[in-house]
């Protein structure tokens, strides 16, 4: 079943393609990771664009047995909606509105159950969340809030945003709270353009130092089964879909 899907769940847009699979009781079951994308406009294109064109990266980038949905959903406050606290910023001018709880709880409250209808019954699902900046941390930071994500994709993520660093440290990446051991525990990919540090901004330029910090919790994290980082060519704007795609096929081939 090939899913190319623009849909209105709980108020939000949401765009759902991915590789096909079929379904119906005479199929086998179908193990199929379902990775959770949030998306702006502001830098040109739709979702539905943007999502088709991370679709296309992916499927370049795994096998074509590696069946995946990919869920684009919309972001309008990118600065409310995906923090995980509230906070000022001065040096860069920013305020963050703390709403990630929010829209965590829409992921998990509609957009899980509408992903199990869509799939069929002859799926197994498992749920990934993908991001670039402020969105590459709020999948970071859901895998802290719900033992319901099996991995996250960040790339790019504003590591540098205030108390986040030291909050992973205390939480543990995969919530110390929730986490059974039970699991084989999450799979984590990180990237970074080579440039994002050199700037004139002090306070931007931490985002090398770290990204890196990060890394160094994730191998010390019993929770994580794997991790990597990756550095990529260019600065923040080259090419964030399409390293988000790189991330996503990266989960989709460890899943």
């Amino acid at each position: 079943m090939e899913m190319q899907k623009e849909l209105i769940i709980g108020g939000r847009r949401v765009y759902i393609t991915g590789r096909s699979y079929r379904t119906g009781p005479e199929e086998k079951t179908y193990r199929v990771p379902v990775i959770f994308w949030p998306v702006s406009e502001e830098h040109g294109r739709s979702i539905s664009e943007s999502a088709e064109y991370a679709a296309a990266g992916i499927s370049a980038s795994t096998r074509e047995t590696d069946v995946y949905l990919l869920a684009a959903f919309e972001i309008e406050d990118w600065n409310r909606e995906l923090s995980p606290w509230k906070a000022e910023i001065p040096e860069i001018e920013q305020s963050f509105g703390g709403g990630a709880d929010e829209t965590l709880r829409w992921i998990i409250n509609e957009m899980i159950p509408r992903m199990k209808l869509t799939a069929g019954g002859s799926t197994e699902l498992s749920y990934y969340v993908a991001g670039y900046s402020l969105a590459g941390l709020f999948a970071l930071w859901s895998l802290t809030k719900t033992p319901v994500f099996s991995g996250a994709a960040a790339c790019s993520a504003t590591q540098w945003f205030p108390g986040w660093l030291e909050y992973l440290e205390m939480e543990g990446v995969c919530g110390r709270d929730h986490h059974t051991g039970d699991d084989d525990g999450s799979i984590i990919y990180l990237s970074l353009g080579g440039k994002e540090h050199k700037t004139s901004n002090p306070f931007i330029a931490t985002i090398l130092e770290a990204t890196k910090a990060c890394d160094d919790l994730l191998d010390r994290d019993s929770t994580v089964r794997r991790h990597v980082l990756e550095m990529n060519r260019g600065g923040h704007f080259s090419d964030p879909d399409g390293r988000v795609a790189k991330g996503a096929a990266w989960l989709i081939r460890n899943a």
